[in-house]
């Protein structure tokens, strides 16, 4: 961040509606930099939602949500500034006096937080030089606490978050990204957009600081559906139906079968899976557990084995295993590889310069380890970090010999969905010093 300048923001949130979700996107701006002025601008009062969705959230968070939330209401600050102007058909108008407001104010930018937009006004642009910043859920404000709805309506994985500028006219779609939608929570589903929406308008002040436009993700070109999921009575009976019927039959399917990942490996590599399932050889786990992420590696000596996650049903902590696998007999039986103190899984496997080496998945350290192989293949120890402070998961390395060494993984922001992002980092030398891509995430 430019140590030379001092950013004036603005965060507008409405009378006796001020959540934790204001205080988080406080942490996101202070963080990027020390160099951070924040002045909360208290608009009025804004309309509630019906009264049978304040029921339905208020069930559902009681029902389906355990511990802090986003959405909880706190204290207001202790110094604002009351921002003139009223409610009219769902969008804020600012009176003459709130524009004056914003000219004494010299802001930067404003970040909305309001449960609906600003009024569209030509005022705002040639007063906040960065922009009056919202984030929309498939076109809803985000802290309306009805947002996610909608992608839970319409039983898709994921919802659509954008970054708005509101001070355009019309208004400028910044960047988009996409937020883990939980279909049987509304209130889990919130969690997980707020915690990657709430990192964006710092992402972008950053970037404009650093003289660069945002990096441009693989999803700006999606258009968010607009089904209709107003708080009508009809609307909310119906996702209460849908939540519930989801529920049971989530309890009835729990008592019939055990969901579990299996393992299937051939040495034949002109078999088809869809052809020839029955063909391949398979590493059935226990009942108590399941199997995932495998990574076949053939050593130096000739031995071919599975390395792979084991996740206890009991734990969710995962540790990696390996077996020996042959082309004309049963593989041997799984020995522990590596486990510890946090969950472990993808044992991404490389070689470099006559030794072996992994990269486990260690998301929960808040790094990417580099461990070297002291016997194959249950001896292992810490190499190096080749990234630390970062929530990153199932790195995959490559080396070319041109450009050097690259690494693709998964980040995302502390609580958000482990794999809605990939970024890219880049080094000469395998332990380092890795550098990120200046257009992360690059999908």
């Amino acid at each position: 961040m430019n140590q030379a300048k001092t950013l004036r923001i603005g965060l507008a949130y409405p009378a006796q509606g001020y959540r934790r979700a204001h205080v988080l996107s406080e942490e996101h701006l202070r963080r990027m930099s020390p160099n951070i002025d924040i002045v909360w601008l208290r608009l009025p009062q804004e309309p509630a939602l019906p009264m049978v969705a304040r029921a339905l959230i208020a069930a559902d968070r009681l029902l389906r949500f355990r511990g802090v939330h986003a959405d909880d209401r706190l204290p207001e600050p202790v110094h604002y500034f009351a921002f003139s102007g009223e409610w009219r058909d769902k969008q804020f108008q600012p009176n003459a006096d709130g524009f004056q407001q914003l000219a004494t104010l010299k802001l930067d930018a404003v970040l909305w937080l309001a449960s609906e937009e600003p009024k569209p006004d030509g005022r705002w642009a040639g007063l906040l030089p960065l922009g009056l910043l919202s984030v929309d859920v498939n076109g809803m404000e985000l802290v309306n606490t009805w947002a996610g709805a909608q992608a839970m309506r319409q039983n898709v994985p994921l919802s659509v978050v954008r970054l708005v500028d509101r001070a355009q006219l019309p208004p400028h779609v910044i960047s988009t990204s996409v937020g883990g939608v939980a279909s049987d929570a509304l209130s889990r589903t919130r969690q997980a957009i707020y915690a990657k929406a709430l990192a964006l308008p710092a992402r972008y002040l950053r970037a404009k600081d650093a003289g660069r436009a945002m990096a441009i993700s693989a999803v700006d070109a999606i258009e968010p559906d607009h089904v209709d999921v107003t708080p009508t009575l009809k609307n909310v009976l119906a996702l209460a139906f849908q939540v519930a019927e989801k529920t049971l039959m989530g309890k009835r399917d729990g008592r019939r079968w055990i969901s579990q990942w299996q393992i299937a490996y051939t040495f034949d590599a002109d078999l088809d899976w869809a052809q020839d399932a029955n063909r391949f050889r398979r590493l059935v786990p226990p009942t108590s557990a399941f199997w995932a992420d495998p990574m076949p590696w053939q050593h130096d000596d000739g031995k071919c084995y599975i390395f792979f996650e084991e996740l206890p049903f009991a734990t969710w902590h995962g540790r990696l295993l390996a077996c020996e696998v042959f082309e004309h007999q049963e593989p041997t039986a799984p020995v522990v590889v590596m486990q510890g103190d946090c969950h472990l899984s993808y044992p991404f496997l490389l070689s470099h310069e006559g030794q072996t080496y992994m990269v486990p998945e260690t998301g929960a350290r808040g790094r990417v380890e580099l461990h070297r192989c002291i016997k194959m293949p249950d001896q292992w120890e810490l190499d190096t970090v080749l990234i630390d402070k970062v929530n990153a998961y199932d790195a995959t390395l490559f080396f070319d010999d041109r450009f050097g060494w690259w690494m693709w993984v998964s980040v995302c922001e502390k609580g958000a969905d482990s794999s809605e992002e990939l970024h890219l980092y880049h080094a000469k030398n395998l332990r380092g010093p890795w550098e990120p891509h200046p257009c992360n995430p690059v999908v």
